[in-house]
């Protein structure tokens, strides 16, 4: 029996040392696949992306960069953004402003239908494409929703002159995913100088509405309020996370507060980054329904 004790000692060993062989390569295996699954999912997602985050990152920061020239030159716009007796004849200002919210409504628009297509189980592991989605959302609802000004004293919301008409913004990003589809996935500039000097309805009601900025009334607060509005959201398309919330971003507040005269004393500041976080929140919570389309 004792002589047995050593052998059956040596057979338990050489069997555990198997069943650690198993289990170490099992593990192994289990890492190198889920690596290999991660790989193949971004693999996927870049196929199915393409270019279009860079160009959407690209698209918001230019469109940022103009907004910014909207408030911070705000004196120069009466001249700035004068619209020509023809389309062809429009300063360099003007054009290059419907110009760059034309390529932002592209983009955003390509961009969404990627993630449309992608398969539901990757949209519902990844909650930063859910954010992103979301976002775009937002920008549109702060250019064209007339439930952002509550209460506005005097709001004809039937009026093209305060509202940007969802239909037209429909067209326009239509515009721009035709021009992507038949130029290999880019959008020349040649197929905006077409359609602005032609002028395409679309983009010639957008390029009024922009003008609008350069009076101190009402309808420019309106209008100004809306694009400081958009680049708070384009802020988080191209570095999410930069503010906890729209109601903590200072730029925002101190633009609002400075509309708040000539928009006959309405509570901007108080309204609008409310009503922000409340999209927000209603376009994530959209997302089981979406996911399972």
């Amino acid at each position: 029996m004792a002589t047995a004790a050593p052998a059956i000692l040596g057979f338990a060993a050489g069997i555990a040392g198997t069943v650690s062989a198993f289990a170490a390569k099992y593990a192994f295996d289990f890492r190198l696949g889920k690596r290999r699954l991660e790989l193949d999912e971004r693999a996927g997602l870049a196929t199915t992306l393409g270019g279009r985050p860079g160009q959407l990152r690209r698209a918001s920061i230019r469109l940022t960069d103009r907004i910014e020239a909207f408030f911070r030159d705000a004196p120069s716009l009466r001249s700035w953004l004068r619209p020509a007796s023809s389309t062809r004849q429009d300063g360099y200002f003007l054009r290059s402003s419907v110009q760059r919210v034309f390529m932002f409504l592209s983009w955003s628009t390509l961009m969404q239908q990627s993630l449309d297509s992608l398969p539901a189980e990757t949209l519902r592991a990844r909650r930063d494409l859910q954010y992103q989605y979301a976002l775009l959302d937002v920008s549109i609802s702060v250019l064209t929703s007339i439930a952002m000004f509550p209460a506005f004293p005097g709001y004809p919301t039937d009026r093209a002159e305060y509202n940007l008409f969802t239909g037209t913004v429909d067209e326009l990003a239509d515009l721009g995913v035709a021009a992507h589809n038949r130029n290999a996935q880019v959008i020349p500039s040649s197929e905006f100088i077409e359609a602005y000097d032609k002028p395409e309805r679309m983009m010639y009601q957008l390029r009024e509405w922009i003008s609008f900025m350069r009076a101190d009334d009402t309808r420019s607060a309106v209008v100004k309020t809306r694009f400081a509005c958009l680049a708070a959201v384009l802020e988080e398309v191209v570095q999410p996370g930069r503010h906890a919330s729209f109601s903590n971003n200072t730029v925002l507040h101190a633009r609002l507060a400075g509309l708040e005269s000539s928009a006959g004393g309405y509570q901007l500041v108080t309204v609008i980054p409310h009503w922000m976080e409340t999209q927000l929140t209603e376009a994530l919570d959209r997302w089981p329904a979406r996911s399972d389309r």
